[in-house]
């Protein structure tokens, strides 16, 4: 049923569109891709456990209709698979009679430049959210589904500034008891001759915590009240660039479980930074170090939450590209990094990254050693341009965990990589 729907809303649009008297104030843009990515996957560290391989597509299309430049439409829909792999009801989706089941509206909104001249700027309905770099909220690009927020979002630009506000919903349970919704407000204001941005996120889901089992049977208090501010610089001076983020978290969290804290309270915070030097040459090589520091807990017994959370950041950009760090950990994260890369030929690109990793504070391992031992990770990349309307990207990793991370004695070395196929048009 999803997948009829979702196809039927586009080509609703678009014959409807193309059966309308046509306007000369508005344009019709239908965009798509097509992407197929090979992955070899090796990232356990033991012997016992055998390596995969496994082929992801995902397929978008999408219609955009633009009025008077003012005034915009757009659908766009995803499908989302695992070559041979199967619907929700088990039934494989290759070479079958089968409905795979997958196609949903990946967005769906209507954008309004200004409500009116020179005024302020509104999108409503399902949208991607991209801030800054990605550290905090990203479209997670990478992923073959990718993210997408549905909410309302406002803006007022002027010539050397822009203030944004958006309002986004989390979770809507509709219940009759009153809100127990998740919901995240946020604002942002950029200087971008500057090359800086101010934001602020205030998330809040309303769902006492006494409904979430096992939660202490006492407590009324709300999920979570979690606040992080914090500001995005990147300036270029010459061949010089310099990124900076830095986040605090403040607010209060729920205990769920039997024996915690009925509420913690936040305080945790989270600082990235790169420089770059890029050379004087004909394959622009550059060269860049680099630190992104989650804060950690070091008494997790407490009724304190002192680990910083991630939040909805395109976790594949940073920590690595095999992705061992994706969520937040209690321990926090240290990761050091330099960085590699020059274009030797025209539509031509080489990367390489090495990343030194090590949790913000202490843990136990498997032999009851204290330790902040993680290990260290080798990303190399290569990528053309070359056929127009393709990208083609492979590359190959490699992790070289310590034994504390790995869990078992003498762990073998994490391996894992790639090549894909986009098209786009």
């Amino acid at each position: 049923m999803r997948t009829a729907t979702a196809a039927g809303v586009v080509l609703v649009i678009v014959c409807s569109l193309a059966a309308s008297p046509a306007k000369s104030s508005t344009d019709l843009t239908v965009s798509g891709q097509v992407r197929a990515r090979a992955e070899f996957d090796d990232k356990a560290f033991g012997a016992t456990v055998r390596s995969q391989s496994y082929t992801d597509l995902r397929s978008r299309l999408g219609v955009r209709a633009v009025v008077d430049s003012n005034t915009i439409a757009f659908v766009q829909i995803q499908d989302s698979r695992r070559l041979g792999g199967r619907d929700p009801f088990g039934n494989n989706t290759s070479g079958t009679l089968t409905n795979g089941v997958n196609v949903d509206v990946h967005q769906a909104y209507v954008q309004i430049n200004h409500l009116w001249r020179d005024g302020p700027g509104l999108k409503a309905g399902r949208f991607e959210v991209n801030l800054a770099n990605q550290r905090l909220f990203g479209s997670v690009g990478w992923s073959n589904v990718g993210r997408s927020w549905e909410g309302v979002t406002v803006w007022y630009e002027r010539a050397h500034s822009r203030v944004e506000g958006l309002a986004l919903k989390a979770r809507e349970d509709n219940s009759n008891e009153g809100n127990t919704d998740s919901d995240i407000y946020g604002v942002t204001a950029s200087l971008p001759k500057l090359g800086i941005t101010g934001f602020g996120f205030y998330e809040y889901d309303a769902k006492p915590a006494a409904t979430v089992l096992p939660a202490p049977p006492t407590t009324a208090t709300n999920l979570l009240d979690r606040f992080s501010a914090g500001f995005y610089l990147k300036r270029t001076v010459g061949r010089s660039d310099v990124e900076l983020t830095a986040v605090y978290q403040l607010g209060s969290q729920a205990g769920v479980s039997a024996g915690e804290p009925p509420t913690y309270d936040i305080a945790a915070f989270m600082i990235a930074g790169e420089v770059g030097y890029t050379f004087d040459a004909s394959t622009a090589p550059r060269l860049a170090a680099g630190i992104d520091y989650a804060s950690g807990d070091d008494d997790p017994s407490d009724d304190r939450i002192e680990s910083y959370n991630n939040l909805y950041y395109t976790a594949h950009a940073f920590r690595g590209y095999m992705d061992y760090f994706v969520s937040s950990a209690s321990q926090g994260l240290l990761d050091g990094v330099l960085r590699g890369s020059l274009n030797p030929t025209a539509g031509w690109s080489v990367k390489a990254d090495l990343h030194y990793f090590r949790t913000a504070v202490d843990y136990v391992d498997f032999q009851d050693r204290i330790t902040n031992e993680v290990g260290m990770e080798l990303d190399l990349t290569v990528s053309t341009s070359r056929v127009a309307g393709v990208t083609i990207t492979g590359g190959g990793s490699a992790f070289f965990p310590g034994e504390s991370f790995a869990g078992i004695a003498d762990p073998e070395t994490g391996l894992w990589g790639y090549l894909m196929v986009s098209a786009d048009f």
